[in-house]
């Protein structure tokens, strides 16, 4: 889980779907695979799938830098208008699924976003 600098709200349907499209190819091009992404205004869950020769804060850090990025070059006004210097907290939330069914945690997410 990601939070934006301050908690403040910054993605709508528009700029949440862009920065996902864009941390798709992102995961790709780096070695792991995002399979499920639920953005919120002020923050985004991700069900990332990784494998041993990446680490989950490589992961982590390629996401948080290349989403600075792209919102920065596609989205700046929307930045200023939050108010912030920076787009996230510097921290993330990582948990792991353990034994869980991927399905089961799709589903999860899909609620999240519902709820």
């Amino acid at each position: 889980m990601l939070a934006t600098r301050f908690r403040r709200g910054i993605y709508d349907s528009k700029t949440g779907q862009a920065l996902v499209n864009y941390w798709l190819k992102v995961a790709a091009g780096r070695g792991f695979a995002i399979d499920q992404a639920t953005v919120l205004p002020d923050h985004i869950h991700l069900l990332v799938r990784i494998t041993p020769k990446i680490s989950v804060e490589q992961a982590a850090l390629s996401l948080m830098n290349n989403g600075q990025y792209f919102m920065a070059k596609h989205f700046p006004v929307t930045l200023v208008e939050a108010g912030v210097d920076q787009l996230w907290q510097p921290s993330a939330y990582v948990g792991t699924c353990g034994e869980l069914p991927t399905a089961l945690l799709k589903a999860f997410l899909r609620e999240a976003e519902v709820g």
